[in-house]
Formats: structure tokens, C-alpha cells, sequence
């Protein structure tokens, strides 16, 4: 196996990455980092805002159009100092 893109953008561990259905050039991924990347792969760069909702996204799913993402979660835990 060889790496062919790396992805910069999240600041955690990505527990999940799907491609559009329709559209290969599109790739969604999710992160303990409590955000959602969409990105465009022929520039590799996102096209969106991070969508932001202080929880962790296991899984991403497209629902059939680029707008709509259906996506599984779990709440951020609290950060405490030991």
C-alpha cells in the first residue's frame, strides 16, 4: 500500500471517510476532533466550513445529494487535568 493524498485539516484521529456516491472527487470526513470536512479531491483542499457540533462523528453516510449527510455521534468527553 502507498500513500496517495494526505488530507490536512482535522487535529484529531478521523474515525470515518466516505466518498460521494455520485461524485468520486467528493469526500467527507469525521473526526474525534468534534468536526465534519467535505472536500474536493482534485484540489485536496475542504469545501465547506467545519460543521461543529462539539461531538465526536464515528460514522458519515451521504444521503443520495451533496447537501444532505446523515451521520452517527457521540458527545464530546470533558477534557479534565490530571
Amino acid at each position: 500500500m502507498c500513500v496517495l493524498y494526505v488530507l490536512q485539516g482535522h487535529i484529531e484521529t478521523i474515525f470515518d471517510c466516505q466518498f460521494h456516491p455520485d461524485d468520486p472527487d467528493v469526500l467527507a470526513t469525521g473526526s474525534f476532533d468534534g468536526t465534519i470536512k467535505i472536500w474536493d479531491m482534485t484540489s485536496l483542499k475542504p469545501v465547506t466550513c467545519d460543521l461543529w457540533l462539539e461531538k465526536v462523528y464515528f460514522q458519515i453516510y451521504f444521503s443520495g445529494n451533496f447537501v444532505s449527510l446523515i451521520f452517527s455521534v457521540q458527545p464530546l468527553s470533558p477534557k479534565t487535568n490530571h
